[in-house]
Protein backbone atom coordinates (compact mmCIF):
# COMPACT_ATOMS: atom_id res chain seq x y z
CA UNK A 1 0.00 0.00 0.00
CA UNK A 2 2.58 2.46 0.91
CA UNK A 3 4.58 1.84 -1.75
CA UNK A 4 1.86 2.16 -4.43
CA UNK A 5 0.76 5.14 -2.87
CA UNK A 6 4.81 6.84 -3.12
CA UNK A 7 4.73 5.49 -6.78
CA UNK A 8 1.76 7.41 -7.49
CA UNK A 9 2.78 10.32 -5.50
CA UNK A 10 5.88 9.63 -8.33
CA UNK A 11 3.81 9.65 -11.40
CA UNK A 12 2.00 13.02 -10.44
CA UNK A 13 5.05 14.78 -10.22
CA UNK A 14 6.65 13.61 -13.26
CA UNK A 15 3.42 14.37 -14.89
CA UNK A 16 3.17 18.05 -14.16
CA UNK A 17 4.85 20.79 -16.21
CA UNK A 18 7.30 22.80 -15.62
CA UNK A 19 6.89 25.65 -14.33
CA UNK A 20 9.63 28.42 -13.63
CA UNK A 21 10.34 30.27 -10.27
CA UNK A 22 8.76 33.76 -10.27
CA UNK A 23 9.57 36.16 -7.35
CA UNK A 24 8.45 39.93 -8.33
CA UNK A 25 9.77 42.28 -5.48
CA UNK A 26 9.53 39.96 -3.09
CA UNK A 27 6.19 38.23 -3.66
CA UNK A 28 5.98 34.47 -5.19
CA UNK A 29 4.54 34.97 -8.33
CA UNK A 30 3.47 38.01 -7.86
CA UNK A 31 2.00 39.67 -11.40
CA UNK A 32 3.55 42.73 -12.71
CA UNK A 33 1.71 45.22 -15.25
CA UNK A 34 3.11 46.97 -18.48
CA UNK A 35 3.62 50.17 -17.27
CA UNK A 36 5.37 48.80 -14.08
CA UNK A 37 7.93 46.88 -15.84
CA UNK A 38 8.50 49.97 -18.16
CA UNK A 39 8.87 52.08 -15.43
CA UNK A 40 11.68 49.95 -13.35
CA UNK A 41 13.54 48.06 -16.73
CA UNK A 42 16.32 49.96 -18.01
CA UNK A 43 16.02 48.89 -21.47
CA UNK A 44 12.56 47.85 -23.32
CA UNK A 45 12.71 46.60 -26.31
CA UNK A 46 11.52 44.53 -29.56
CA UNK A 47 14.12 42.40 -30.62
CA UNK A 48 14.89 39.45 -32.48
CA UNK A 49 17.37 36.50 -30.99
CA UNK A 50 20.06 36.24 -33.80
CA UNK A 51 22.58 33.87 -31.99
CA UNK A 52 23.10 31.78 -28.40
CA UNK A 53 25.28 30.94 -26.74
CA UNK A 54 25.62 28.24 -23.75
CA UNK A 55 27.90 29.54 -20.95
CA UNK A 56 30.15 26.98 -19.31
CA UNK A 57 29.59 26.35 -15.61
CA UNK A 58 31.31 28.61 -13.35
CA UNK A 59 31.31 29.62 -9.54
CA UNK A 60 30.98 27.24 -6.57
CA UNK A 61 27.99 26.07 -7.43
CA UNK A 62 28.53 25.36 -11.05
CA UNK A 63 26.24 27.83 -12.54
CA UNK A 64 25.30 27.49 -16.35
CA UNK A 65 23.43 29.95 -18.41
CA UNK A 66 22.95 30.96 -21.94
CA UNK A 67 24.05 34.26 -23.43
CA UNK A 68 21.95 35.84 -26.40
CA UNK A 69 22.76 38.13 -28.88
CA UNK A 70 20.00 40.08 -30.29
CA UNK A 71 19.07 42.32 -33.49
CA UNK A 72 17.02 45.68 -32.05
CA UNK A 73 14.38 46.18 -34.35
CA UNK A 74 12.31 48.98 -31.72
CA UNK A 75 13.35 50.68 -28.65
CA UNK A 76 10.75 52.07 -26.15
CA UNK A 77 13.11 52.62 -23.51
CA UNK A 78 16.81 53.20 -23.18
CA UNK A 79 19.27 54.28 -25.49
CA UNK A 80 18.89 52.86 -29.02
CA UNK A 81 21.42 50.47 -30.38
CA UNK A 82 21.71 47.98 -33.11
CA UNK A 83 22.34 44.96 -30.65
CA UNK A 84 22.31 43.73 -27.23
CA UNK A 85 23.42 40.99 -25.54
CA UNK A 86 20.87 39.14 -23.03
CA UNK A 87 21.92 36.75 -20.58
CA UNK A 88 19.83 34.10 -18.57
CA UNK A 89 20.65 31.65 -16.29
CA UNK A 90 19.86 27.70 -16.97
CA UNK A 91 18.08 26.88 -14.21
CA UNK A 92 13.84 27.46 -12.64
CA UNK A 93 14.23 31.28 -12.75
CA UNK A 94 15.70 31.32 -16.55
CA UNK A 95 13.98 33.00 -19.36
CA UNK A 96 14.75 31.33 -22.48
CA UNK A 97 14.73 32.89 -25.87
CA UNK A 98 14.49 30.98 -29.42
CA UNK A 99 17.11 31.91 -32.22
CA UNK A 100 15.14 33.71 -35.28
CA UNK A 101 12.27 34.40 -32.61
CA UNK A 102 11.19 38.20 -31.94
CA UNK A 103 10.32 39.35 -28.22
CA UNK A 104 9.16 42.13 -26.10
CA UNK A 105 11.81 42.46 -23.80
CA UNK A 106 12.03 44.26 -20.23
CA UNK A 107 15.51 44.49 -19.00
CA UNK A 108 17.88 45.39 -16.61
CA UNK A 109 21.53 45.34 -15.93
CA UNK A 110 22.83 41.69 -15.20
CA UNK A 111 23.72 42.48 -12.18
CA UNK A 112 25.04 39.33 -9.64
CA UNK A 113 28.77 39.94 -9.61
CA UNK A 114 29.85 36.41 -10.38
CA UNK A 115 28.30 36.70 -14.12
CA UNK A 116 29.84 39.91 -14.88
CA UNK A 117 33.57 38.16 -15.63
CA UNK A 118 31.27 35.95 -17.77
CA UNK A 119 29.15 37.74 -19.79
CA UNK A 120 30.01 41.80 -19.68
CA UNK A 121 27.48 44.66 -20.10
CA UNK A 122 24.74 41.23 -20.83
CA UNK A 123 20.88 42.48 -19.82
CA UNK A 124 18.71 40.41 -18.01
CA UNK A 125 15.10 39.74 -18.01
CA UNK A 126 13.35 42.50 -15.36
CA UNK A 127 10.96 39.44 -14.24
CA UNK A 128 10.52 36.13 -16.04
CA UNK A 129 6.79 35.84 -15.51
CA UNK A 130 5.78 39.08 -16.48
CA UNK A 131 5.96 41.56 -19.31
CA UNK A 132 8.53 39.59 -21.36
CA UNK A 133 6.98 37.55 -23.81
CA UNK A 134 6.81 36.81 -27.95
CA UNK A 135 6.16 39.87 -29.37
CA UNK A 136 3.51 38.19 -31.46
CA UNK A 137 1.63 37.69 -28.43
CA UNK A 138 1.45 41.09 -27.46
CA UNK A 139 -1.92 42.65 -27.61
CA UNK A 140 -2.68 46.17 -29.50
CA UNK A 141 -3.58 47.61 -26.77
CA UNK A 142 -0.13 46.73 -25.39
CA UNK A 143 1.82 47.88 -28.21
CA UNK A 144 -0.46 51.05 -28.08
CA UNK A 145 0.37 52.01 -24.47
CA UNK A 146 4.32 51.54 -25.51
CA UNK A 147 4.44 54.21 -28.24
CA UNK A 148 3.35 56.62 -25.88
Amino acid sequence: MKSSLLAAAALLVSAAPAHALCVYRGDLYGQSTLQGELAESRRVVKATVIDERPMQPWGEDGEVGSLYTLRVEQTFKGAPTPTIAVFTERNSGGFYLDTGETYLLFLTDSHRPIWRPHVGNAFRVNYNCGQSRPWIDIPAADRARLMK
